[in-house]
């Protein structure tokens, strides 16, 4: 599963308890970050059409703006990082890097 932080952003995050397991953060400390996001704008909360228990969020207009342009300024970081190096050690870096991630990702694999 791709980084729920990595483009596209889902619209809609379902399931938040599942959301904050991956964030490692507990449904308590998730419910104060969503509380606070909800009173800036950024996200909104919304009963569940399926099951009336749950409830999803979704990004504002605002709140996806802001998310979109902080992934931006990351791009712009990590291309000032890898610019340094030339195409031939970035041919080597990148497989490099996407084993870590994957390694992050599933801990439990080698």
């Amino acid at each position: 599963m791709p980084p729920r932080l990595a483009p596209p952003f889902p619209q809609v995050v379902e399931e938040v308890i599942a959301f904050a397991a991956e964030l490692k953060v507990s449904p308590a400390g998730m419910t104060g970050r969503l509380d606070t996001l909800e009173k800036a704008g950024l996200i909104r909360r919304i009963r569940s059409v399926e099951d009336r228990r749950r409830v999803d969020v979704e990004l504002t207009s605002e709140g996806r703006a802001i998310w979109l342009k902080a992934m931006g300024l990351r791009g712009e970081v990590e291309d000032a990082m890898v610019g340094v190096l030339g195409p031939d050690d970035q041919e080597i870096l990148a497989p490099l890097l996407k084993r870590m991630l994957l390694r992050m990702e599933n801990p439990g694999h080698a």
